[in-house]
């Protein structure tokens, strides 16, 4: 037995005493309490004023720190209403929230119906208002989902039960969908481009998707972003933000002959000029570049005549003016005119006209005039202008009684004016100018 002196064990006791006040001057608040007599049961409850952590030595970062597990299996948080509860309240080690279920899925997952303390259900696709704050569920307080974000990944709005097969099930009797508004300069400021994007571009009051097969937006609907039509010639300055064009030509259409009269008695109508060709290509433009448009004139009808003798020579409507598209000096595209119509009612007919671009269609063919001796009855009729291209029809003569009737204009873009009808030299209609449009 080790033996102390009263004098040691004095200083001991104050020792003693010392470190006890230094403790609790340091100490936070702490209180423990058990069921007696076992010091180290189970307590009931801890108590403190201070920061806790759990899971680490360090001193607590917050009012609760808890530390995962060095297994990574643990959970952080677990809040039951009895042992092995099937729909707890978790908080993983990795920082994902669970509401009803012990495995969350991600950031945020709610398993289960909402339901009133008394054991009350809102029908499915409902969830509950507790307006009245009397913690029971009344009809007027159940109220359709707003939004449900179901395990498989599918987003309901509006709707409770989203369709099963749709990613995002907009639902709605009253709102629409609102997609995002921008300008043509704030659209082209998107990156990266992908198949699939969709605004609504505030400058062409359109809704726009990318992309088309140069990776530029394309209008939704199929109609073009903007269009400009020219029926003369003139420049054409690719406006902000576009890279592409379409660009739609008509050549002009030919003119029709005059009728013949006084050779061997017999009077001839004349002949219908030919219709303007047309053509359709897609350009790539430079933003703010400037090209040059041309578009052709129709051709003019010829004057008839009264030939004493069948010697005399027949006058040939004009040839409609060709229409293109041009980058400085170099003609990206064009639509020639179609052919002036032979004098005489003879063949060859005036030709159509044709183009050089990808797409394109020949004008139509003039008609041939009729003859008929010096009783005039019936008219000589004169041939009617071949249609333009994709374009107007000609201009038509048949019908025409009298002994004098001058040919009929052709129709824009690019119809051949007809061939004058009658025995006394009736003027040849004259072609329809060709055209030039712009889209993008």
């Amino acid at each position: 037995m080790v033996k102390m002196s009263p004098r040691r064990l004095h200083h001991w006791l104050w020792l003693f005493v010392l470190m006890g006040v230094v403790a609790y001057a340091l100490a936070e608040d702490l209180t423990l309490t058990t069921y007696y007599p076992s010091p180290r049961g189970v307590y009931k409850e801890v108590r403190t004023s201070g920061d806790v952590a759990i899971g680490t030595t360090a001193a607590p970062q917050a009012r609760l720190q808890v530390v995962r597990a060095t297994d990574a299996t643990s959970l952080a948080l677990l809040v039951e209403d009895a042992p092995n509860d099937p729909t707890p309240l978790v908080l993983d080690e990795t920082g994902k929230l669970g509401l009803g279920t012990r495995d969350p899925k991600g950031p945020l997952t709610i398993t289960g119906a909402m339901t009133d303390p008394v054991g009350g259900n809102c029908p499915a696709g409902y969830e509950w208002y507790n307006e009245d704050g009397d913690g029971t569920i009344d009809p007027q307080e159940c109220r359709q989902t707003t939004l449900i974000i179901q395990a498989t990944g599918r987003v309901g709005i509006g709707t409770g039960a989203p369709v099963a097969s749709a990613l995002l099930d907009l639902t709605s009797s009253t709102k629409a969908f609102l997609l995002p508004r921008m300008t043509e300069e704030q659209r082209d400021a998107i990156t990266p481009r992908v198949d699939g994007l969709v605004i609504y571009n505030t400058d062409s009051d359109q809704i726009e998707s990318c992309c088309d097969a140069s990776g530029n937006w394309k209008s939704a609907s199929g109609a073009p972003h903007g269009v400009q039509s020219f029926a003369a010639s003139g420049p054409f300055t690719v406006p902000s933000g576009v890279q592409q064009v379409t660009v739609e030509s008509w050549g002009g259409g030919g003119g029709g002959t005059g009728s013949v009269s006084g050779c061997s008695t017999v009077t001839i109508g004349g002949d219908g000029g030919g219709g303007g060709g047309y053509g359709k290509q897609v350009f790539t433009v430079t933003s703010g570049a400037t090209y040059t448009v041309v578009v052709g004139a129709g051709g003019a009808g010829a004057n008839g005549s009264s030939c004493p003798s069948c010697g005399c020579g027949f006058a040939d409507g004009a040839q409609g003016g060709t229409s293109s598209f041009k980058v400085g000096a170099t003609t990206l595209v064009s639509a020639s005119g179609g052919g002036g119509g032979e004098g005489g009612g003879a063949p060859p007919a005036a030709p159509g006209g044709s183009s050089s671009a990808a797409i394109s269609m020949n004008g139509g063919v003039g008609g041939f005039g009729s003859a008929d001796d010096s009783s005039c009855q019936p008219a000589p009729i004169g041939g009617d202008g071949g249609y333009g291209g994709a374009g107007g029809n000609g201009g038509s003569a048949t019908g025409a009684a009298h002994c004098l009737t001058n040919g009929i204009p052709g129709n824009a873009p690019g119809g051949g004016g007809s061939g004058a009808s009658g025995r006394t030299g009736g003027r040849g209609g004259d072609g329809a100018p060709g055209r030039v449009v712009i889209s993008w």
